[in-house]
């Protein structure tokens, strides 16, 4: 998918129907229906359902959890991100499940599809990697120390940043899509950065190790904020020592 599509909040066209990105103004809205999206069924201790596709694990799973709400998480992100056209779980005359967009019918393969592009539109990083329980422990255990060492800033303070830094309106904010509004305060952090480090660095010498602020920035994996190496974990808290034996 071309990311400029996503630079410029345009919508992405799937056999004939546009798919939107999501705007701030439903930010909220969108993060907690798209978590119907993100449950790895792959770590399901079940062969028939590593088996499955997506669309038929999320149907067979709802019927199992009916307190998490899937499918009604499922109609309120189709209903973001397709606008005015309706979204409607169905079965063909062969007894398989399906959907429909508005006229058109669909399968579970354009359900992985059209789920691909809602996390690209909106940088939904995902993976149904199968992980080690002890990979996840250490994951609990980093992001708990990363939490306690630096809080993450909420939504509502990163769009209070936003505003103070560039200027823009709270409503002209709100009508940025969620790619646009987090790209955006990626650049301006590199920007910031750049402000700040570059002329220490270049009376220490060291001036050609700070990014310019039009350098690349990488795309980010699920994991690349919680597994630093040691050392960049150590430089980045100050605790030189946190990883040494007691």
């Amino acid at each position: 998918m071309d990311n400029l599509n996503n630079i410029y909040g345009k919508s992405f066209n799937y056999k004939g129907v546009p798919i939107y990105p999501v705007k701030m103004g439903n930010v909220m809205e969108f993060y907690e229906d798209v978590n119907c999206l993100l449950i790895n069924k792959n770590e399901i201790k079940d062969v028939d359902i590593i088996r499955m596709s997506y669309f038929e694990f999320l149907l067979e799973y709802n019927c199992h959890q009916p307190e998490l709400e899937l499918i009604t998480k499922l109609h309120n992100l189709f209903e973001l991100v397709l606008l005015n056209k309706s979204f409607e779980i169905c079965k063909d005359k062969n007894g398989s499940f399906c959907f429909t967009i508005g006229e058109k019918l669909f399968y579970a393969n354009d359900f992985d599809a059209i789920k691909k592009i809602i996390f690209n539109q909106n940088l939904i990083r995902y993976t149904d990697e199968i992980l080690s329980e002890e990979f996840k422990e250490a994951l609990k255990e980093t992001e708990a120390f990363l939490s306690a060492k630096n809080e993450p800033a909420t939504i509502e303070e990163r769009i209070i940043s936003y505003h103070c830094e560039t200027g823009i309106t709270y409503d002209d904010i709100e009508k940025l899509t969620i790619y646009q509004f987090n790209k955006g305060l990626e650049r301006l952090n590199l920007i910031e950065s750049f402000r700040i480090y570059t002329y220490p660095a270049i009376k220490s010498g060291e001036g050609d190790k700070i990014p310019h602020w039009l350098s690349h920035i990488p795309e980010k994996g699920v994991y690349d904020d919680i597994t630093m190496s040691m050392d960049e974990l150590s430089k980045t808290t100050g605790d030189s020592d946190i990883f040494a034996s007691s």
